[in-house]
């Protein structure tokens, strides 16, 4: 009989104080994959000129702060954000 391996996480969606390893292992994956398209758009900017980045509001550094961002982090909603709060001001 083969035991389930739980981990001690509180999962606020789920409200379930335990979840099987294997549902964390999942998820982690899918948010993985979620994110792959977006790291290759971040390249994808990374490939514009200076200039280009000016007109839609974003610096070279912009770019490298995004793809230093933890894999569980959307680059793009933060660069999005980040140009949203330029324009507000």
């Amino acid at each position: 009989m083969a035991q389930e391996i739980v981990v001690d996480r509180y999962d606020h969606r789920a409200g379930a104080a335990r979840r099987p390893l294997h549902s964390c292992a999942h998820e982690a994956v899918r948010r993985l994959f979620d994110r792959w398209p977006q790291r290759r758009s971040i390249a994808a900017l990374e490939r514009l000129d200076d200039h280009l980045l000016s007109d839609i509001g974003l610096s070279r550094g912009d770019i490298l702060w995004a793809r230093s961002l933890p894999r569980d982090r959307s680059p793009v909603a933060a660069l999005a954000a980040l140009v949203e709060a330029r324009r507000r001001r």
